[in-house]
């Protein structure tokens, strides 16, 4: 099996030389598909990442969040694999913080509650599992949540048809959208 770093290398290759136009369609697409999700599920709080780079965007689901009066929590990353969590408001401003990351500029610490937690990832094979990555931040902040459900976005081309290589503090998702 090939190490994490090799297929990680391979699907972000992939992702990345994805066309604008195929990435637009596909983020009208996901913010379909989880819009009724969330309905369904009855989501109160949801916490998700902002987009980085060719990252599936999350700001369709956000906007869509609010409009059906769910609280929008995103993190805040720190040294050490640690996350610090804060609602995100429409009018927020955001500022750049460790790994070229976002975050509110204010607001306070949310330390609530989740019912859902939207990922991303490097790869997710058909089991639910995520290969991240590679520092682990996800894994430690999942780990803190057992109960929300976890759902991976990606696009199709980081669907893995074999299964990842996995470790045991791996926390495998509910659900992958893509």
């Amino acid at each position: 099996m090939k190490s994490k770093k090799v297929v990680r290398k391979e699907f972000l290759l992939k992702r990345n030389l994805l066309q604008n136009e195929f990435m637009f369609k596909h983020k009208l697409y996901l913010l379909n598909k989880i819009s009724v999700y969330l309905k369904a599920k009855e989501v109160s709080t949801m916490h998700t990442y902002l987009p980085l780079g060719s990252e599936c965007d999350t700001w369709g689901i956000i906007k869509e969040a609010w409009r059906i009066g769910i609280k929008v929590v995103v993190p805040k990353t720190l040294p050490d694999r640690k996350l610090e969590h804060y609602e995100l408001l429409p009018d927020a401003e955001l500022v750049e913080g460790l790994h070229k990351t976002y975050y509110p500029k204010t607001g306070e610490l949310y330390t609530g509650d989740l019912d859902i937690i939207f990922i991303p990832g490097a790869a997710f094979d058909l089991k639910n599992n995520r290969l991240g990555y590679g520092a682990g931040y996800y894994d430690t902040f999942l780990a803190q949540y057992p109960s929300a459900l976890k759902v991976g976005l990606a696009f199709p081309c980081q669907i893995s048809e074999e299964d990842l290589p996995c470790e045991p503090h791996d926390i495998k998702l509910d659900h992958v959208f893509y």
